[in-house]
């Protein structure tokens, strides 16, 4: 069961915002229900993530009172790292964020919004010289992933003590497993809704909503010299995709004010599209 002291905690708060339950669960982009379970202390292994939302919206300090949810681990503690990829790239090393100079950052960011797919010398060499690789440019590539493995402690890391930036024969493979990355967290986030979608068609609304409030931002803000890149041109018309699929299924029950927030994000990063202009009129 939830810890009393945090279930109580995270009631009294909300309570004394003024926020009812299904503002709560509208503001943290989660569920009524696993509100409604949390503050009544019926969820077994409440994911840290969600108490983490909840806390933030009612303004209740969750480190500051009791212990977390035991038998559940902190996703944080259980994953050392974390990548952001939507808005600013962030890489954070047991919860702090870990600076990196620009060419390194965009080396990341290259290989993360690729996780676990062989990303070529050639590609790399695009990334960070645009149109003006130096000669011997393999080696300088070489010497970028070295320090970014040295980033994520001397490259060790995932199961069978395989390297984070791994080499392979033509490139490199960024090495997912064990890290909290934000583009796995909307993909799951999205095919969980696509599942649920046939049975259960509010559920997936949230679910749908809760993918899309989870980016905090265009994907690689910062890194503009990746804007163009084919990955990062695909995810960004991936949330295309899911903000267009939340408004056709937000109409369909009759909910357009659900749609509007997310076509008004979508429409700013994309003013052009058509099929957004014409869900928004």
């Amino acid at each position: 069961m939830t810890a009393g002291r945090e279930r109580d905690g995270l009631r009294a708060a909300r309570i004394k915002a003024g926020l009812t339950q299904e503002e709560v669960a509208r503001r943290a982009g989660i569920s009524v229900r696993t509100v409604r379970h949390i503050e009544r202390g019926e969820v077994h292994t409440p994911r840290h993530d969600s108490l983490e939302r909840l806390a933030r919206v009612v303004g209740y300090d969750l480190a500051a009172h009791g212990p977390r949810p035991r038998g559940g681990p902190d996703e944080r503690a259980a994953a050392p790292y974390e990548i952001r990829l939507f808005g600013p790239l962030t890489l954070f090393r047991a919860g702090l964020p870990v600076a990196a100079p620009p060419k390194l950052r965009a080396l990341l960011g290259l290989l993360a919004v690729q996780p676990d797919q062989v990303v070529g010398h050639e590609e790399i060499a695009d990334v960070l010289w645009p149109g003006d690789a130096p000669p011997g440019y393999a080696g300088l590539v070489h010497t970028y992933a070295a320090r970014l493995r040295r980033v994520f402690g001397q490259g060790t890391g995932g199961r069978g003590g395989g390297r984070r930036i791994g080499t392979v024969r033509g490139g490199y493979v960024f090495n997912s497993t064990g890290v909290r990355l934000d583009l796995h967290q909307f993909e799951e986030r999205v095919a969980r809704a696509a599942r649920t979608a046939g049975f259960d068609p509010l559920s997936a609304l949230e679910l749908y909503g809760q993918a899309l409030r989870g980016r905090q931002g265009r994907i690689l803000q910062d890194v503009p010299q990746l804007w163009q890149h084919p990955a990062v041109v695909r995810v960004a018309q991936r949330h295309i995709d899911v903000a267009s699929d939340l408004a056709d299924l937000a109409l369909r029950l009759n909910r357009p004010g659900y749609a509007v927030e997310h076509l008004v994000t979508a429409t700013h990063e994309d003013p052009l599209h058509e099929g957004l202009q014409a869900r928004m009129m």
